[in-house]
């Protein structure tokens, strides 16, 4: 353990641990160093890792009963986690923007995933969520593109805002206890058509039991719902695909041209429909909500070379 560094207390045996300098790719964090426990990490841990950009794994400790906000945030290679027995608190933005990790394992005794903690961990394609889970925090896999079809424990009772938004799951299974699901936690792309709709994943499914939350968040946002008292899960084994939000491509043929000018201007007279994805392709250039005769035009432009990108960000 002589590749930490420690600051705490000695008095009262409270120690965090404050750098790591070891070249090991994998590491298993100390339980104890000097005969006292590791209560934790300090808030600048993960920037005094001295080879961030060569760990691979991590193994915490269960003496190390919380770990705290941004301890292994941004980590370029780290692929698995693994938490052991006794850990009960993952804090905010733990593990986020681990942009390899594909692999964590919680421990039963962990209750609560703080907001954003594998935030943008795009790889993030198994977990293991232990069985006391009972709160998943805000926004805690956003955008984590890889996890599919997941299933919770009935232990979880309450998913915060956006927890799953911008993932490409296309089914979720919850238990028998969960008493809230707060808004956009499933099924939610982060974008939006006509009038500010948000898009949801087409064919949703929630799996869980009639007299959860699960089934009243299912009704909310027309998600199809699969009652687990009478019949069998479903899962859909596969990923929603991102990559039709193309701003311009409004036949979702995968390139802009003045096909899409055409359909946009036929939308406009009534003469054809359009599915939620295409309205968003057809709302272009900083024009938010709406779809009128600019639109046409301003893909035109595109078309002509006189814009450079379609993108929201650009002025309309």
């Amino acid at each position: 353990s002589g590749n930490y560094g420690v600051t705490g207390d000695l008095e009262t045996g409270e120690l965090f641990l404050l750098s790591y300098s070891g070249d090991s790719p994998e590491i298993v964090i100390p339980g104890e160093m000097f005969g006292k426990t590791i209560s934790g990490f300090s808030e600048s841990f993960s920037s005094n890792i001295t080879y961030s950009d060569k760990i691979t794994s991590v193994t915490i400790p269960g003496q190390i009963k919380s770990i705290s906000s941004g301890a292994f945030t941004g980590m370029p290679a780290l692929k698995k986690v693994v938490v052991e027995e006794g850990v009960e608190k993952l804090e905010g933005g733990a593990f986020s923007e681990c942009l390899e990790l594909t692999d964590v394992k919680l421990p039963d005794s962990l209750d609560s995933i703080g907001g954003y903690a594998f935030g943008n961990c795009t790889k993030l394609k198994s977990i293991d969520f232990g069985n006391s889970l009972v709160e998943i925090g805000e926004r805690a896999f956003y955008k984590c593109m890889n996890l599919c079809d997941i299933i919770l424990p009935d232990s979880v009772k309450k998913i915060c805002n956006r927890a799953f938004s911008h993932c490409s799951l296309k089914s979720v299974t919850l238990g028998r206890n969960i008493e809230e699901i707060e808004e956009n936690a499933f099924a939610f792309t982060e974008m939006y058509e006509l009038d500010s709709r948000a898009i949801m994943i087409p064919d949703f499914v929630i799996n869980g039991y009639s007299d959860t939350a699960a089934k009243s968040y299912a009704d909310k946002y027309g998600l199809k719902f699969v009652d687990l008292e009478t019949q069998e899960r479903v899962a859909t084994g596969e990923l929603f695909d991102y990559g039709m939000f193309m701003k311009g491509d409004v036949n979702l043929d995968g390139t802009i041209s003045i096909l899409d000018v055409t359909l946009v201007e036929k939308w406009i007279v009534g003469d054809t429909e359009l599915s939620s994805v295409q309205l968003c392709n057809a709302i272009v250039g900083g024009i938010f909500g709406t779809i009128d005769v600019r639109n046409a035009t301003e893909i035109q432009k595109y078309l002509a070379g006189l814009r450079d990108t379609l993108e929201d960000t650009a002025a309309g």
